[in-house]
């Protein structure tokens, strides 16, 4: 969670959160990734990832448009991006284990 909130500092990286309590929304199956390249024979590429295989669908226009649909979708249901750390910083009080790992003490205990 700490390097998310590093990641949203850098001023090409736009972090936005879906929170559960808005109830199930599209999206929710994988992550998907969608590169656009400056190519006019090879305009889209298409990462699918799902838990037991990825699958990368190259040029396809129609799934391309599909899934920039989807990532509008997925843009309105997610809380605004001047949330995200408020949001990051809530998880990691309710959860400090996943926070930063704790630095162990050096010094040797003694008895």
């Amino acid at each position: 969670m700490e390097r998310l909130k590093k990641e949203n500092l850098r001023p090409n990286v736009h972090i936005r959160i879906a929170r559960f309590d808005i109830g199930s929304y599209i999206g929710m199956k994988g992550a998907f990734t969608l590169f656009e390249f400056p190519y006019e024979d090879a305009d889209f590429a298409l990462s699918l990832e799902y838990a037991h295989r990825d699958v990368l669908i190259p040029n396809d226009p129609e799934q391309a448009a599909d899934f920039l649909e989807t990532f509008y979708e997925l843009e309105s249901v997610a809380a605004a991006e001047s949330e995200t750390d408020k949001i990051i910083d809530e998880i990691l009080a309710a959860y400090p284990a996943t926070g930063s790992a704790k630095k162990e003490d050096p010094t040797p205990a003694t008895t």
